[in-house]
């Protein structure tokens, strides 16, 4: 792990000088018997040891006591020579001929013959200092201000990497970091860098304290690794993307770890029940590797192999392709029955099949990696029918690490990265190509950052596949980088769909309604406790006015330069009758079921068709071609009469046509357009307090109809959630849904099928 050394120059905590160590900035050699000091001082001699608690306590809140850390406040008498009666400590400002440097309280209990102060020498020696304190009294003054201040610790060896003006006191500084550092037993200084000119990533160190001994044992993610550090590679402060990659990985997958070192990946993995293939060219790094996959009892799920890189990206795909295979795993049990238990219950097992197929490399060699790309050529050609769109199987992601400088956004530095990977590829790859993500490393600018590129199709010459498809869609349904729309989000059914979206992994939701007044912050709090990482922006505006839904789109393309999902999902009821019906009722529901819809159509589209490099924001990713879903969310009403009044059939058959004449009049848009239809939807609406005239609802409520005759008309014999109706939307924004456009999605539980009149009036 990396250890920071305390480094701060806080003197709040040692008022002055007296407190400080000696300074000598000529030792060369570390003398210990050096760092001495006496300070005379007085104590506050307790006459009861009984009373110690009390009178400390209050000494403390009148700030008399000497508070200092790593100073035990209370100590024995120096003038009882048994080591009964005890005292405290007081600060240095205290005198004790000069009562009135003494505080009010102070008096009083000497007054009280409660306690009496008396002079006190306080002795300090090199044990109480810490590794700063020693270094500000012995380097020069004028590198006070970047004394060295960590070291990564692999096991018992702390490895420096000392700066020039630093060498000359190496010595002094790791025989301190011995001392005060428990579990160090060795220090070393690394004398090159590592990665560029040895193959095996080892390193040229000297020792500069300590035994000498560089045979660790590291415990990492809930696994031991033992290795000779000096003889294979290991760093300590990649340990979070470790943890970030293997996280990525699903059980059951395939991972193929060309360069797996000791296993850092690999053996974590397997932990997961993730089978993985784990290289690398170091005898000494396979070695421990074998110790690691056995010593972690991972042996089922990891394999090692001593092979030269490009060959094993080749081999390993192949072999895989070639043969089938399962482990049985121990499930726990979940019995609550001590007895049961006791008594040696049978563990359930689950079998978990290997695939034929890889769903990750990963090629941590910051150094060359890139140059291993072309083995990738072709691996999977003639097995295309393994992948999307054959299959719900997505195309491997490949994770390379590369050596880059960093500045303040990278723009220039990932357009270097895209141009070498692609002329390793033969292909053209940017910032900006889908499914392609360039992140920072976890270290300083001279160390590895991480690329992670997705395999996305087979437009480049001898590619992974050989296949023509391309969706701009992840075929895992994620939206990430996503910008949506939901209007009616605060309303049940489009409070469902916006929690939805945001499950999917949208970048951004705009919970629209035509009320100033909705509480768009519990709808967003309600959204972020499960999917932090979706902004939640409440929008009102007049949903049926033209220029306010211009003046939204012109917000959102000003705001993240992008739309993809427009869900219209605030519908009105109206009257349940023709003599309960005026013109103006009809006009309402027109404007609500259908002119929304429309201006959807009509305006969202072009929004839709920008493109967009990958933002700074949480769940961000590139758009670099045009693309969209629009959602309308109407009523069974829209296709047949009787569900409820002539303005909610009439308005809905008309939100329908939206659907069925946009289809045409977004050839070429690369936007689709869908409609949703549910029937008996429970949203809780009370049916007592139930407005008739329908002209403050969505849908009828679902408890127009009992118990007894929802079981009768309904095929699932229930009303419907709106989280069912969500998880349609979410489908028909998403990928899952990529060749769809055009359709009516029923959502009723068959009660459609089974008879058109489910709600009688």
């Amino acid at each position: 792990m990396a250890v920071g050394i305390e480094t701060s120059t806080d003197d709040s905590a040692i008022p002055d000088d007296m407190f400080r160590p000696p300074v000598n900035r000529a030792m060369r050699v570390l003398d210990r018997t050096f760092f001495q000091k006496r300070i005379p001082l007085c104590a506050a001699r307790i006459q009861d040891n009984k009373n110690i608690s009390k009178i400390r306590s209050q000494l403390e809140r009148s700030r008399d006591v000497l508070q200092l850390e790593r100073i035990a406040a209370v100590r024995f008498d120096p003038t009882d020579q048994n080591h009964v009666r005890k005292c405290v400590l007081l600060k240095p400002e205290i005198r004790e001929g000069d009562s009135s440097t003494w505080s009010s309280e102070l008096r009083d209990l000497a007054k009280e013959e409660q306690l009496h102060v008396i002079p006190y020498e306080l002795h300090l020696g090199y044990d109480y200092w810490t590794y700063y304190d020693i270094m500000r009294s012995i380097l020069p003054e004028n590198d006070m201000d970047e004394i060295p201040s960590g070291f990564s610790l692999v096991g018992h060896v702390a490895h420096l990497n000392l700066r020039e003006q630093y060498l000359q006191y190496k010595h002094l500084i790791a025989d301190v970091i011995v001392d005060k550092n428990p579990g160090v037993k060795t220090v070393i200084n690394k004398i090159d860098d590592v990665g560029e000119e040895n193959e095996y990533r080892t390193f040229k160190y000297e020792v500069l304290a300590g035994n000498g001994d560089m045979n660790v044992e590291v415990r990492e993610a809930e696994c031991v690794f033992r290795f000779d550090y000096s003889k294979v590679y290991w760093n300590t402060r990649l340990n979070t993307e470790h943890e970030r990659l293997v996280e990525m990985f699903k059980e059951g997958e395939a991972v193929c770890d060309v360069m797996a070192g000791v296993g850092p990946f690999a053996v974590p993995a397997g932990k997961k029940h993730i089978f993985v293939k784990a290289n690398d060219l170091n005898p000494d790094s396979y070695e421990s590797l074998v110790d690691a996959i056995k010593r972690n009892k991972v042996d089922s799920f990891v394999e090692p192999y001593n092979d030269d890189g490009r060959e094993f990206i080749r081999s390993s795909t192949a072999l895989l392709l070639q043969t089938e295979g399962y482990v049985d795993v121990n499930v726990q049990s979940t019995t609550s029955n001590k007895t049961d238990r006791q008594k040696g219950q049978k563990t359930a097992t689950k079998r978990i099949h290997r695939p034929k197929n890889f769903s990750h490399f990963v090629m941590n060699l910051p150094a060359t990696a890139i140059t291993f790309l072309p083995s990738f050529s072709g691996i999977y050609a003639g097995h295309e029918k393994l992948f999307t769109p054959y299959t719900e199987t997505p195309l491997p992601i490949v994770h390379v690490y590369c050596f880059s400088t960093k500045s303040d956004d990278n723009a220039e530095e990932k357009i270097k990265i895209c141009q070498e990977i692609s002329n390793y590829l033969g292909f053209e790859m940017t910032p900006n190509t889908a499914d392609m993500d360039i992140c920072d490393g976890p270290e300083n600018p001279s160390s590895a950052q991480p690329t992670t590129m997705t395999a996305a199709n087979g437009s480049a010459p001898n590619g992974i596949v050989g296949s023509d498809h391309f969706s701009p869609y992840r075929s895992d349904g994620k939206l990430y980088g996503f910008v949506c729309v939901v209007t009616g989000a605060t309303q049940p059914i489009g409070k469902a769909i916006a929690h939805e979206l945001a499950s999917h992994g949208a970048a951004c939701v705009y919970a629209c309604t035509s009320t100033p007044s909705e509480d768009y912050e519990q709808l967003a709090d309600d959204i972020n406790r499960d999917h932090p990482n979706t902004k939640i922006i409440g929008y009102p505006y007049k949903l049926t006015a033209e220029e306010d839904t211009l003046s939204l789109i012109d917000d959102i393309l000003n705001a993240w330069g992008r739309l993809d999902v427009w869900v219209t999902s605030s519908g009105l009821l109206g009257p349940p009758s023709v003599a309960d019906t005026s013109p103006s009722d009809l006009l309402k529901c027109f404007e609500a079921n259908s002119m929304a819809p429309f201006f959807a159509l009509k305006y969202a589209p072009p929004a839709m068709a920008k493109t967009t490099p990958k933002g700074s924001y949480p769940n961000a990713a590139p758009k670099d071609q045009k693309y969209g879903s629009i959602v309308v969310v109407s009523s069974v009403a829209s296709t047949y009469g009787g569900c409820w009044g002539p303005c909610f059939t009439m308005s809905c058959h008309a939100a329908l046509g939206v659907v069925r004449a946009g289809v045409a009049a977004l050839k070429g848009t690369g936007v689709r357009i869908n409609c949703i239809s549910p029937g008996q939807i429970d949203v809780g609406v009370d049916l007592n307090a139930f407005d008739m005239r329908g002209m403050s609802s969505q849908l009828p409520p679902a408890s127009l109809q009992g118990e007894k005759a929802q079981k009768e008309n309904i095929g699932l014999e229930r009303a419907g959630l709106p989280q069912e109706v969500g998880r349609v939307a979410g489908f028909l924004a998403s990928g899952f849904s990529s060749y769809i456009t055009g359709a009516n999605l029923v959502v009723d539980g068959g009660a459609s099928t089974m008879s058109p009149l489910t709600l009688p009036i």
